[in-house]
């Protein structure tokens, strides 16, 4: 039992002692003197005493105190304090658990009095709330600050040390507009005063930029989202900040960035356009110079098919189909309407946007088709003069046996009359067929792809140019693979192709020799090669064969073989030119099967 009337008197002098045992506070006297203290049950609770006696030695209290902490404890047994203190400090359990404990005194001083009273409280409660919300306010990547209804700051964690370079101890109490601009305080003090008055409130429950002020002086752009708590005892306002320099950085880069690909795109001679469900969205100025417009707003909601010639619809539609299964689309040439109806021609790609768009990159190639069906013309002409001597002795030998057997009838029986007409009919479709090819050469002529048998077109070719052959010693060797390859062309453009090819190999056979053309299918396409023996041509120019004006013989343009090499791009083909000094050179030609 504890000594009641000992007890009594100590107690007597509080008039709260069964209120302080209901709020759980436990009280204490200490006696400098005999180093003995007072305790009520509920302090003799809270230290984990297992003891009725009262009163209690100092020393048996200390020995429920952690070790860590006896020393402060100790010291202010011994010594006592000239001011109220409020000490915290560990004590450990019977069942060996830890618990934080604060004790308070209340009145008395060692320099008056020999003993000094408080009070004492389990706070282990309150501080394991306080680690917790430390840990949860260092561990967020977000600054947050609490502020009071005062404007003063009562929360402070890392990250918001990190982003304003403040220290918790160097601004916790103190006014928020430490972390404001000057320019900006005015309207904070404002809007805060606004809010205590009438409680209106701008930021609460939003998310807004602002801009923050750090400890150097320098200002920062910051997110911050704002809520209240009010518990009773005055307004909490909690803010989580974070810093935005980054992104905004990120976002003027952005910005920069668009702003320069946009002028690109507008000063770009290309035409770039983007095309959603089939209607223009997105034309640039070279768009709107290609078709004609005087502005984008007579381009822009429009069909495609408004603009695409329709020799192109259906082609259109399958490339379409074919990007959006995500498959790769190649260059092609396509015919498109102006908006006064002209018409001109581009060089055209895209690629997927979006879920229905498809973004559009043409090249304007009208000026460009019109230079080449100038040279084309101009390369025929060449070439029909060029073939003039071979002409004249092919047209002269059948009119000179027309002219024999014209004498023979005169003069000989009706028997041999049939054999005659048909010889010189014979001779006539001689010249006839000759004639026909050279108004093939000469003839402009559209691109109109139509199946064809390529042996046939070779032999019409080989058929114009034999003469030439023999003239200068070549003998012309076909060898043909069966059965017979079709392909999908231009046969007029194939045959100036086939002509500017076997012309040189005969030229490059100054001394005569052989031409062996080639004809065999590998898998989908069909091959054709042309193997000379001239005197080859060295390795360093085969490269710069077919540019413009870039020649091996002495009287060439080098116009020929860039156009051949052009028509056979055109009909999805490919054109390869290898030699050896001595011993020839060999021309191959690719084109899929039709």
């Amino acid at each position: 039992m504890v000594n009641q009337g000992t007890e009594f008197d100590f107690f007597n002098r509080m008039d709260l002692t069964q209120v302080f045992k209901a709020l759980r506070v436990g009280l204490w006297d200490i006696n400098f003197t005999s180093h003995e203290c007072f305790l009520n049950q509920v302090a003799v609770d809270i230290l984990g005493l297992d003891t009725h006696e009262c009163p209690i030695s100092c020393d048996k209290i200390l020995q429920t105190i952690c070790p860590e902490d006896r020393s402060i404890v100790r010291n202010f047994i011994a010594h006592g304090q000239n001011e109220r203190i409020g000490l915290e400090f560990r004590v450990i359990g019977s069942d060996g658990s830890r618990r934080m404990v604060r004790i308070q005194e209340t009145e008395g001083s060692i320099e008056t009095c020999d003993h000094i009273t408080g009070i004492i409280q389990d706070i282990t409660e309150q501080k394991q709330a306080e680690v917790q919300m430390r840990f949860v306010l260092d561990a967020t990547k977000d600054g947050m600050i609490v502020v009071d209804d005062r404007g003063k700051i009562v929360k402070w964690n890392a990250s918001a040390q990190k982003i304003f370079g403040y220290m918790a101890d160097e601004c916790i109490g103190d006014e928020l507009s430490l972390i404001i601009p000057e320019r900006f305080r005015a309207a904070h003090f404002q809007g805060f005063k606004h809010y205590l008055e009438v409680g209106e409130p701008k930021l609460i429950g939003n998310t807004v930029e602002l801009v923050g002020l750090r400890k150097d002086g320098t200002e920062i752009p910051i997110e911050l989202s704002l809520s209240t708590t009010d518990e009773g005892i005055g307004s909490y306002f909690i803010g989580i900040i974070r810093d935005i320099s980054k992104r905004k950085r990120m976002h003027q880069k952005l910005q920069r960035s668009q702003e320069q690909y946009r002028q690109l795109i507008d000063n770009l001679l290309d035409v770039i356009g983007i095309l959603d469900d089939g209607k223009w969205v997105f034309i640039n100025p070279a768009g709107v110079r290609f078709f004609g417009a005087k502005s984008e707003a007579e381009i822009v909601g429009r069909r495609y098919d408004h603009f695409l010639h329709p020799d192109h619809h259906e082609e259109w539609l399958n490339r379409t189909k074919d990007m959006r299964a995500g498959k790769q689309v190649g260059v092609v040439e396509q015919k498109w309407i102006q908006v006064n109806g002209d018409i001109v021609h581009a060089e055209v790609t895209g690629i997927p946007f979006g879920e229905t768009g498809v973004q559009m990159i043409m090249h304007d190639v009208t000026e460009r088709k019109a230079s080449e069906e100038l040279i084309i013309q101009s390369e025929k002409l060449s070439a029909v003069g060029q073939l003039a001597a071979g002409v004249a002795h092919e047209i002269r030998n059948p009119l000179t046996a027309l002219k024999g057997f014209l004498q023979l009838l005169q003069v000989e029986s009706r028997e041999n009359v049939k054999e005659y007409c048909d010889i010189m009919q014979n001779e006539l479709n001689r010249i006839e067929m000759i004639l026909s090819e050279l108004l093939v050469l000469a003839k402009p002529q559209g691109m109109n792809f139509e199946p064809r048998k390529i042996n046939v077109i070779l032999k019409d070719v080989i058929a114009l140019l034999e003469t030439q052959a023999i003239l200068n010693n070549v003998t012309i060797i076909q060898r043909f693979d069966m059965p017979v390859p079709v392909v999908l062309c231009e046969e007029s453009r194939l045959k100036q192709v086939f002509v500017n090819i076997i012309k040189n190999a005969i030229e490059a056979m100054q001394n005569g020799g052989e031409l062996e053309i080639r004809l065999e299918v590998r898998q989908d396409n069909v091959c054709i090669q042309f193997v000379d023996e001239g005197e080859g041509i060295p390795k360093e120019q085969i490269s710069k064969l077919g540019n413009p004006f870039y020649t091996t013989k002495s009287q060439g343009t080098g116009l020929g073989l860039m156009l051949s090499k052009r028509i056979i791009e055109d009909h999805n083909g490919q054109i390869h030119i290898t030699s050896e000094i001595g011993k020839g050179t060999c021309v191959s030609i690719v084109l899929p099967l039709a």
